[in-house]
């Protein structure tokens, strides 16, 4: 289990690095808006930190398998403490990373919205204009 941690806590770590530069070559960071790009950034140091951490704890989790309780108690407990510690300090990332995952979306959502609505307003008084009727009366009816 232990070498299952460490790996994919390897291969989370390249995979993150991948993406960071295929999205940089394929201009995705630089296309998108200033907090747009920001947001990408941050979360892909995130995720990149968890990666790091689940391989710590795979590690501390590796020590504290080998290390004999009863010949060196303080290593055995220490280990198996910061693995407890690297635990809740990855829950606390993951959740922080939901949060602001949902964050953003939803702000992103609410600036679309805005625009929509603005949009619906300038078309309703861009349809309801003098000139538009005036030149659908020239138009005759049913055209």
């Amino acid at each position: 289990m232990t070498a299952a941690l460490v790996i994919a806590g390897i291969l989370e770590v390249l995979g993150g690095v991948l993406f960071w530069y295929e999205s940089r070559a394929a201009g995705q960071l630089d296309s998108a808006f200033p907090e747009d790009q920001a947001f990408l950034r941050r979360r892909i140091r995130r995720r990149v930190r968890i990666a790091v951490l689940i391989c710590l704890l795979g590690i501390l989790m590796g020590i504290g398998g080998w290390v004999a309780p009863n010949q060196r108690p303080l290593l055995f407990v220490g280990s198996w403490t910061a693995a407890m510690c690297v635990t809740l300090l990855l829950l606390c990332i993951a959740a922080y990373d939901l949060f602001s995952v949902r964050l953003h979306w939803s702000e992103q959502t609410q600036r679309n919205l805005a625009d929509i609505a603005q949009k619906r307003a300038e078309l309703r008084a861009w349809h309801k204009s003098p000139e538009e009727d005036t030149a659908r009366s020239r138009m005759g009816p049913g055209l």
